[in-house]
């Protein structure tokens, strides 16, 4: 009986089922009952009807807004633990700022003990089939970023091309990869202060520190890069959900009008009384334009 209990157990691994798990694991669980739905470049929360558009990063679907949801009669633990910004009533600048604890989905007594709730897929306030994005993943656009910007920095390319104070230390926001992070500030465990808007952006991951911080991403207007840091649980930080592209069922094109909209540093170069733009790729000065020099072999079209 004991052998046919063990091939049973093994059988039940084999196809992918759960084994043993307790009612703590539930939060890691649900955001695994169906696949994330992107139609038309938007995520429709079904719990509230809220629209955010998506943007697709190195594999990973990314809310390019910042999340909404405020149910607390649903999810009991955003009670008390999400606002919205002073200037900013319902939330439709800026979307709101959770704790930690509320955008994990736990108990706020883990404000201030140390919950031990970490995983890659923690559904948390997300909506479902989404997930908190957890440090790796965080650490994961960063790269990929640095990679694919022709280096100006993974902040300059993450921020929307709006919303931020000037600084004469470093370049113009991109918005290159369709992120739009809003400089939305933060709201601080005083209980009545909002901080840094126009200047910096915070960010939840799913994992914590210790027993009252965990790890969050912070983006300033005057520094170039995404910086990761540990924030208190009781801040109220901006909240992006993501899922990889395996686990979501998309249909339509996502919005690329981002690209148009982007700045560009053009130089300007002048042939024959004509001026050309002119950017610079990895060190390297192209034309951005077509040569249009009327000369011997030479065609306009048609």
């Amino acid at each position: 009986m004991k052998l046919k209990n063990y091939f049973l157990l093994a059988a039940s691994v084999a196809v992918g089922g759960f084994v043993g798990c307790s009612p703590a694991d539930e939060h890691v669980l649900k955001s695994v009952e169906r696949p994330a739905e992107i139609k038309d470049g938007k995520l429709i929360d079904s719990r509230d009807g809220n629209e955010y558009s998506v943007t697709l990063i190195d594999g990973l679907y990314w809310m390019a807004e910042n999340l909404r949801y405020d149910d607390s009669t649903s999810m009991k633990n955003l009670k008390g633990n999400s606002w919205c910004h002073e200037d900013d009533k319902k939330c439709t600048k800026y979307g709101r700022l959770y704790s930690w604890t509320a955008a994990m989905d736990l108990d706020k007594k883990f404000l201030s003990t140390y919950a031990a709730r970490n995983s890659s897929n923690t559904q948390g306030v997300c909506p479902a089939g989404w997930h908190l994005p957890s440090p790796s993943e965080w650490q994961n656009l960063m790269q990929y970023v640095d990679l694919n910007n022709n280096g100006e920095g993974s902040g300059t390319s993450l921020k929307s091309i709006k919303t931020w104070d000037e600084s004469d230390k470093v370049p113009a926001p991109t918005n290159r990869f369709g992120f739009n992070a809003l400089a939305s500030g933060r709201r601080n465990n005083d209980g009545e202060t909002f901080l840094s808007t126009g200047q910096i952006a915070f960010f939840w991951a799913a994992k914590e520190k210790d027993a009252g911080t965990a790890y969050g991403l912070q983006l300033r207007h005057d520094v170039e890069l995404l910086q990761e840091g540990n924030f208190y649980k009781d801040h109220g930080l901006s909240v992006r959900c993501v899922v990889s592209s395996y686990n979501a069922r998309v249909t339509g094109a996502l919005d690329s009008s981002f690209i148009e909209e982007m700045p560009h540093n053009y130089g300007t170069l002048k042939i024959d009384g004509q001026s050309y733009r002119t950017i610079e790729i990895k060190g390297v000065p192209w034309m951005a334009d077509n040569m249009n020099l009327d000369v011997k072999g030479s065609h306009c079209y048609n």
